[in-house]
């Protein structure tokens, strides 16, 4: 009788935890789709202000106020920041898609 109560007292502790750990990735994966969306927000302003430097040295090069080192540059600059929105969308899409999963949304594409 005494091991029926220890068994079902560790049962019931087991229980708490395993909830626990479902709140904490819950909280966990909330965060990650603010911090993602922010992080993505940032990246496209920075494509966006990486376009305009591209514009802006494009310019400069035919009017004979800097080299082409100046334009690769930019242009570098440019691609990197695309790059960076690419992965910053795919963090923040994949980030929402695992909080739908926790929430019971059915995944889908």
């Amino acid at each position: 009788m005494e091991q029926s109560r220890i068994n079902e007292s560790a049962a019931k502790i087991t229980l708490e935890q395993q909830k626990q750990t479902v709140r904490q990735n819950v909280q966990k994966a909330q965060f990650d789709v603010d911090a993602n969306y922010e992080i993505y927000v940032s990246s496209v302003e920075a494509e966006k202000s990486t376009k305009l430097a591209l514009e802006f040295a494009d310019k400069s090069y035919a009017a004979g106020r800097s080299t082409i080192y100046d334009v690769n540059v930019a242009r570098n600059n440019y691609a990197n920041a695309q790059g960076s929105v690419a992965q910053a969308k795919f963090n923040y899409l994949f980030s929402l898609k695992l909080l739908n999963f926790y929430a019971g949304i059915p995944l889908s594409l």
